[in-house]
């Protein structure tokens, strides 16, 4: 169900190949009510595609808390970056302290988010896996490189509604 309501994909598929079909009867047939059958499979992919537009799922707003971070670092924040961890998060404040003092980063994105709630129903904590990627400019001019990119996994715990970051891991640096 999720799936509906995260991607426009089913609605876009349910429209083009409803009216697809419809438009080839109305030619075939030249019966004028095929029209209606149109007209409500077109209203009918437009709900779709509104309620897909209003629910807002707990993935989406994890991923927007990602993308969040992803403009913070980008700006070279580091208090808003900070505001997205949680207090218990020490070591990952750690990090980012550090990268954020010793690079300056003008692009940070990241890809193939899987993400797994401790519950279907009602979920307090998440593990989001993705691929991160940072571009940036190192202060103190002692790398050779200009990018960093690696597997992550991240820990999410949901307070008041919102999502944050209590723990991350790194896999070996790939330059």
């Amino acid at each position: 169900m999720e799936y509906f309501v995260e991607s426009p994909v089913p609605a876009l598929v349910f429209g083009i190949v409803g009216e697809v079909v419809l438009a080839f009867f109305l030619v075939r047939t030249g019966l004028g009510k095929i029209l209606y059958a149109m007209a409500a499979v077109l209203a009918i992919a437009g709900g779709m595609f509104l309620l897909q537009w209003a629910v807002v799922t707990e993935r989406e707003r994890v991923i927007q808390t990602m993308d969040a971070i992803v403009v913070a670092v980008e700006a070279n924040n580091l208090d808003q970056t900070l505001s997205y961890l949680a207090p218990e998060a020490a070591e990952t404040q750690r990090r980012v302290r550090w990268a954020m003092n010793r690079f300056e980063f003008t692009k940070a994105r990241f890809a193939n988010v899987e993400i797994q709630f401790d519950s279907p129903k009602d979920p307090k904590k998440a593990e989001a896996r993705f691929g991160g990627m940072l571009q940036f400019r190192d202060r103190a001019g002692e790398s050779p490189y200009g990018a960093y990119s690696t597997p992550f996994t991240a820990q999410f715990r949901k307070e008041n509604g919102r999502w944050l970051v209590t723990g991350h891991s790194e896999k070996d640096m790939q330059w």
